[in-house]
């Protein structure tokens, strides 16, 4: 006699496969945003089976998981065909939380009697968190992330950042859930407890979705401070179309920077009123990176004076390009030009040893270098290896060098009368570090008016990943109630306002030229100044302590749980 299908795995995939085509195609390039709503039921009605016995269920999980990833994400792989080694442990370790999410909320569901409601979403929003920070984090794609068509529902992410939305999000399925559940129920329970029991799970799904969008709606008609007075800053954001290519020749980062150069000019003869150029990410390096260095240091196999002059050789080329494209920011200008924002390398040999940093240099109209940023948050696979410091041979496996060195401070850059907050690359997808920063700028008295994104996704030849990367620039100018501007390398470069509304942007792997007039917003953001991440950071306690209760291993060996009493199944059921 043949097992039963919820007993042989195949109800597991088929439900599976079915939440993670829905969640797929909530995300770009699809942005069918409904879906993300049903997307957690087949996961759900998985935690609410009463037998998922053995290792296979988890591993169908995780194989479902792994090829949604790897869709997701493909666009990693076509700068170079070792980004498939990357793509392959970066799914394979992301896979890992949708088997943890059906496991530890059956130990919160089935031993601890919690009703689904309040079981999915705190497990589902303690995992994102946790995704947010292990290996440095990877909030890309987040369930939030695939509602940005309604604007109005983001707005809660200044106060519960977006795992307020995720966690709305999974509360309303798992009402879904339970009603669906209960349909399915026999007949001859009195009829006021099946009532109730079906309909107040939707009732509070409902009430919170109200007044998600009753806070929305008020944020979003705001008056913003000073509004009648507000100044504004004039900013020409350049978007080249430069590939990201390896085993190229060296003229390939010289003519890049020209191809930048040409668009800066252009720029320049558009507009005579612009306050700030910004240039993306490594966009000004040409071959020739920012060379920082002291008196002890030397250059191998050379004398002390032969390498001081190579050095001073160097630095003399690198400042001589500055002044050069800092002179046609300002061409034609009457009185000085604009202040440029570049992306560069940076090579650092003092103290006697070399370190490698991704820069942001803010230069005036001379050509001087008056503010510099490092990126704090390297990319894993892209800009370092993990255990690279243990073992260097592991950075022969990819095509990027001996990996990067991490600033350690968030810089604060002044142009007029407003503050910038740099940041690079894929920083704007790691919502504590953004907030983090923010707030030590709020505490030394420099309370950024303008975040400032430089980023090169010329890694990812126009696919998806821009879409996903500038999904998360949207969250953060709303979680810090500040405009956020983005130059871009082959796009999206954007502006957005402080209530997430994109204002201008760039095309996807062309070049572009936008202006965009940036005023302070003004607003308290209460996630960035009051909340933070301690929401779901109780989210992630509950969901740990829901892991050392009932082990993984136990979880996995279960057959049948035992039943709680009847009178608590009647609260789990919400």
């Amino acid at each position: 006699m043949s097992k039963p299908q919820s007993e042989t795995g195949w109800s597991t995939l088929t439900l599976s496969v079915v939440s993670c085509l829905c969640y797929w195609a909530a995300l770009p390039p699809c942005n069918l945003g409904p879906l993300a709503w049903l997307a957690p039921l087949g996961w759900l009605w998985l935690v609410r089976r009463p037998s998922l016995a053995g290792k296979k269920p988890y591993r169908t999980l995780w194989c479902t998981a792994l090829l949604f990833w790897v869709v997701l994400l493909y666009g990693v792989t076509l700068a170079h065909p070792a980004n498939y080694v990357g793509l392959a442990v970066l799914a394979a370790y992301l896979a890992c939380y949708c088997p943890l999410f059906v496991g530890l909320a059956r130990v919160a569901y089935w031993r601890w009697g919690w009703p689904l409601c309040l079981v999915a979403p705190v497990v589902w929003v303690g995992l994102e968190l946790a995704r947010g920070h292990v290996a440095t984090g990877f909030s890309v794609a987040l369930l939030a992330h695939t509602q940005m068509k309604w604007l109005g529902l983001l707005q809660i992410a200044d106060v519960f950042g977006a795992y307020g939305v995720s966690f709305l999000i999974v509360f309303f399925a798992a009402a879904v859930s339970s009603v669906l559940q209960l349909s399915s129920e026999p007949a001859g329970k009195p009829v006021s407890r099946v009532v109730w029991r079906r309909y107040l799970p939707i009732a509070i799904g409902l009430l919170l979705l109200v007044g998600s969008l009753w806070y929305g709606e008020w944020r979003l008609g705001q008056q913003l401070p000073d509004s009648m007075h507000r100044r504004t800053l004039r900013v020409g954001l350049v978007q080249g179309a430069v590939d990201t290519r390896f085993d190229v020749e060296s003229d390939y980062f010289w003519d890049a920077f020209e191809s930048y150069r040409e668009l800066n000019r252009k720029l320049a003869q558009r507009d005579q009123e612009l306050d700030l150029v910004v240039w993306p990410e490594s966009a000004f390096e040409g071959g020739l990176p920012e060379l920082r260095y002291d008196s002890r240091t030397r250059v191998p196999g050379l004398s002390a004076t032969v390498s001081a002059e190579r050095l001073k050789q160097w630095d003399a080329s690198f400042q001589e390009k500055l002044k050069l494209v800092a002179l046609e920011a300002g061409a034609g200008r009457v009185g000085e030009g604009p202040l440029l924002l570049v992306g560069t390398g940076t090579r650092d040999l003092r103290l006697g040893q070399e370190r490698v940093f991704n820069s942001a240099l803010l230069v005036n109209q001379q050509g001087r270098i008056v503010g510099r940023y490092a990126k704090m948050h390297p990319v894993l696979f892209g800009e370092y290896v993990p255990l690279g410091d243990v073992f260097p041979s592991l950075y022969g496996l990819f095509p990027i060098g001996p990996g990067l060195s991490s600033g350690t401070v968030a810089v604060a850059m002044q142009v007029a009368d407003f503050i910038l907050a740099p940041s690079i690359c894929f920083e704007t997808t790691v919502p504590h570090l953004l907030r983090k920063q923010a707030n030590q700028l709020a505490a030394s008295q420099m309370r950024a008016d303008v975040l400032v994104n430089l980023t090169n996704d010329g890694w990812f030849y126009g696919s998806t990943i821009l879409d996903l990367h500038f999904n998360c620039g949207v969250f953060r100018a709303i979680e810090n109630r500040s405009p956020l501007l983005i130059a871009a390398n082959t796009g999206l470069s954007g502006f957005i306002d402080g209530n997430g509304r994109v204002r201008k942007q760039g095309h996807r792997r062309r070049e572009d030229l936008l202006v965009a007039e940036v005023a302070p917003d003004g607003r308290t953001s209460y996630y960035q100044e009051v909340l933070g991440d301690w929401p779901a950071g109780v989210c992630l306690g509950l969901t740990l302590l829901m892991a050392l209760t009932g082990s993984w291993q136990s979880v996995r060996r279960e057959s049948t749980l035992p039943m709680v009493p009847e009178t608590r199944r009647e609260s789990r059921s919400l």
